[in-house]
C-alpha cells in the first residue's frame, strides 16, 4: 500500500480531507488495480476514526473509482 498523507482539517471537514487523501493516490495510479484498501489500515495511516474513512470509501465507490464491499475490504 502506498503512503498516504494525514488529512488537513483547517478549512474542510474531516470527511473531505480523508476523501482527498485517498482519492489523490487512486487517481495518480499509486494503487494496483484490484488492490484492497483496508478501512482499519487507512484509519491508522491517516490518524482518523473509521467513520470518515468509511464515508470516503463509499463516496469513492459512488464515483466509480473503487468497488466498495462492506466487511470485505
Amino acid at each position: 500500500m502506498t503512503a498516504l498523507s494525514a488529512p488537513e482539517t483547517s478549512s474542510s471537514t474531516r470527511f473531505e480531507s480523508v476523501l482527498d487523501a485517498v482519492r489523490a493516490p487512486i487517481l495518480a495510479g499509486e494503487f494496483e488495480p484490484g488492490e484492497r484498501l483496508h478501512e482499519v489500515k487507512l484509519t491508522t495511516l491517516l490518524g482518523v476514526s473509521r467513520t470518515p474513512v468509511r464515508a470516503a470509501l463509499q463516496e469513492l465507490a459512488s464515483e466509480g473509482l473503487l468497488d466498495y464491499t462492506p466487511n470485505r475490504g
